[in-house]
Formats: structure tokens, C-alpha cells, sequence
């Protein structure tokens, strides 16, 4: 079974240390985003992204410290 490498390491749950950073979940909590309706900007970015990509879906996710909003 291969290990994946993540920067900072991984937490004791095996996820990445990155979701544990202050200022990143500062950042998730300061966009006030969590718990919203659509936003028609988002909505507009990842139309481009499931169109560059040619993938016909894209997400835009918002990960805090106890879940992820997509």
C-alpha cells in the first residue's frame, strides 16, 4: 500500500495537517461562506473549470474544522 505524502505531514486521522491550520480555518470562517445559497460567482468558476477541464462537473469546496460544504 503506497503512503500518500502530504505537506506538514498527515494528522493522527491519516487527513492533511493543512485542515488543522489556524489561518486557514480563520480564512474558511472569515469568507462567511458556510451554510449560503448558491453564489453566482461560484457558479460561474466552476462552469469554467468543468469546461476547461471537459470533466461536465466541477465543485468548489469549503472544508472547516468538523466538515466540508461543497
Amino acid at each position: 500500500m503506497a503512503s500518500t505524502d502530504f505537506p506538514g505531514g498527515p494528522r493522527a486521522d491519516g487527513l492533511p495537517a493543512a485542515l488543522s491550520d489556524p489561518a486557514r480555518l480563520a480564512a474558511v470562517e472569515a469568507a462567511a461562506l458556510l451554510d449560503t445559497g448558491p453564489e453566482a460567482v461560484f457558479e460561474d468558476l466552476v462552469g469554467l473549470a468543468a469546461r476547461t477541464t471537459g470533466t461536465g462537473r466541477a465543485f468548489v469546496t469549503l472544508v472547516d474544522a468538523d466538515r466540508s460544504f461543497w
